[in-house]
């Protein structure tokens, strides 16, 4: 099925994300950056049939996964200490 306008179409894809959230994703880029020089990672894992979204607080060095809150996990990326 055709748009009825694909002009228009074309025009919104091209502008992208709002300043706003590139910003955000820079920023969330940078922090995953310095957790990985740390040797840590947060791994966000999506909903599935049976549970609901997850996150591991990983490091590297003793190959410790540890399941935490979402909420835990939006504090680090916030700057609050790696616990």
């Amino acid at each position: 099925m055709s748009s009825p306008n694909p002009i228009i179409e074309i025009e919104a894809a091209r502008l992208g994300p709002p300043p706003e959230l590139l910003k955000e994703m820079l920023a969330a880029g940078e922090t995953h950056e310095q957790l990985l020089e740390r040797g840590r990672e947060l791994r966000f894992h999506p909903a599935s049939p049976t549970e609901g979204a997850g996150v591991e607080r990983y490091e590297r060095d003793s190959a410790l996964a540890q399941a935490i809150s979402i909420g835990d996990a939006l504090e680090i990326v916030a700057g609050s200490p790696w616990r």
